[in-house]
């Protein structure tokens, strides 16, 4: 009997045994992940093969984690220590739901350090899947959790990110206080690895404030710093920031220097995500050197990785880049192609303002090839579309299509007096474009282009009239008139 209730007692304990290994071994591929280099690369191999098993009694712990203490302790464990591993191998989705289980549990088994890190981790996968007010008031809890706490390095991690949601939302001078803070508080940890994490976002803050010498001294003085903690993903990231920067100031060929660079260690530690963000700054880089066959092969690399992945967007954007990069190379039917791919995806993900940029490539490349048909639908498209989302400067983007397409058709008019009153209306909308404050200045150059075709049909004189009258007229009332047009004509 006694044996029989020794057996007993070992079958009724064996499952926490097994979720107790599982958890450890979720841990341990985490701390073999952040020694960096080849050990990195064994952590995600011994995670990638034991996958099915941990998400398996993930879910068992989850069950019993209000009932058994064991259970809530290992639950932690596997969520909140092995979150350098989790974020590389598990969908946004996913890692939400199990920090905010991780969140619970560890604020009700009272663990105030995996309550904070958790609910970090719920900011960032919600910034993320683009939940980003919900990101923003979590990321700021955790900041305020962990200096209650006395939690400078939580602290830290947490201003990080918050900084980085916010840039561009909130004004410049708190962007530059919170920078200015995590400067300080990551100094004082003594830290090399968080204080190199922390330079590479106070350098991207300075970037994108325009700050453009400030961020290469910052990020190039976190850089050694980064390389020596031998963390991949935090190198990947660094040299991406500096790639960005390098782009930004014209320098391509260190530009794409620093994006091979981050692209090798993203490969090899599997981070597929990011390496197709990273092919995509590549082909962009590659594109402005003029190196559009090696740009084309990046982008078709990311599209293949993206559907892989079921990254909508970023396939839809690797498929508009490469219908403007076609187009610039007077490549109209590949343009076409590659445009009408990407106009779909963002129909379905109603991503308006990339939409109505891919419809007036598309209107710039049907023009040439004589399909005015097709331009006058997608003319009428994006107009209804600038007008429904009342975005001025997409309206003034529609508004130079229609310009471009009334031109083309003119000038495909055999009929002469058609022909100037097409180049008429032409003229009077180019004026309204040059008097709208939303315009930009590259709205202003692709008027300007088709000036000397209207001043030619209309002369001089005229064309200054229209251009002047134009300049007086409420755009939304000329867009709606186009409109009517163009249903009309359908």
């Amino acid at each position: 009997m006694r044996l029989e209730a020794r057996l007993q007692e070992a079958r009724a304990q064996a499952p926490m045994r097994l979720a107790r290994h599982y958890a450890e071994l979720v841990r341990e591929a985490a701390v073999l992940y952040e020694q960096g280099g080849n050990s990195s690369l064994v952590a995600l191999n011994a995670f990638d093969a034991e996958r099915a098993q941990i998400e398996q009694w993930w879910a068992w712990l989850a069950e019993r984690a209000a009932a058994s203490s064991e259970a809530a302790k290992l639950l932690l464990l596997m969520a909140v220590e092995g979150q350098p591993v989790l974020w590389l191998r598990l969908a946004f989705s996913v890692i939400l739901q199990w920090q905010t289980a991780a969140r619970e549990v560890a604020l009700r088994i009272g663990a105030p350090a995996e309550s904070i890190a958790a609910l970090i981790a719920m900011g960032k996968a919600q910034v993320l899947l683009g939940e980003l007010e919900e990101a923003t008031g979590k990321l700021w809890q955790a900041a305020g959790e962990a200096e209650v706490a006395g939690d400078r390095r939580q602290l830290c991690a947490a201003l990080r990110d918050y900084a980085l949601i916010t840039l561009g939302v909130q004004p410049a001078e708190e962007s530059e206080a919170i920078a200015r803070r995590l400067l300080d508080l990551s100094r004082s940890l003594g830290d090399p690895r968080d204080l190199g994490t922390t330079l590479s976002v106070v350098g991207w803050i300075a970037l994108k404030q325009g700050r453009w010498e400030e961020a290469q001294m910052t990020m190039n003085e976190g850089l050694p710093l980064t390389l020596r903690s031998g963390n991949q993903a935090m190198i990947a990231l660094a040299l991406q920031r500096l790639g960005t920067l390098a782009h930004g100031i014209g320098d391509y060929a260190q530009a794409s220097c620093y994006q091979r660079q981050a692209l090798e260690f993203t490969m090899q530690m599997g981070d597929q995500r990011r390496a197709a963000h990273l092919m995509m700054d590549a082909a962009a880089t590659l594109d402005n050197q003029g190196d559009f066959a090696a740009a084309r092969e990046y982008y078709l690399q990311a599209i293949s990785l993206t559907r892989r992945l079921g990254l909508s967007r970023l396939e839809a954007v690797a498929f508009a880049n490469l219908g403007y990069s076609a187009y610039l190379q007077n490549q109209f039917s590949d343009s076409v192609s590659y445009s009408e791919s990407a106009a779909p995806l963002l129909r379905s993900m109603k991503q308006f303002g990339l939409l109505c940029t891919v419809l007036a490539n598309l209107i710039a490349a049907y023009l040439p090839l004589g399909r005015f048909e097709q331009a006058r639908l997608a003319l009428q498209e994006g107009l209804e579309i600038a007008t429904n989302v009342n975005s001025e400067p997409l309206k003034v983007m529609m508004l130079v299509a229609a310009v471009q397409t009334w031109v083309a058709a003119a000038l495909a008019q055999p009929d002469a007096p058609a022909q100037r009153e097409m180049m008429a209306e032409a003229a009077s909308w180019s004026g309204m474009i040059l008097a709208c404050p939303g315009a930009e200045q590259e709205n202003r150059d692709d008027v300007a282009k088709l000036r000397p075709q209207m001043e030619a049909a209309l002369g001089v004189e005229r064309f200054m009239a229209l251009f002047q009258e134009g300049g007086e007229v409420y755009i939304d009332d000329v867009i709606a008139d186009i409109v009517s047009v163009l249903r009309a004509s359908v």
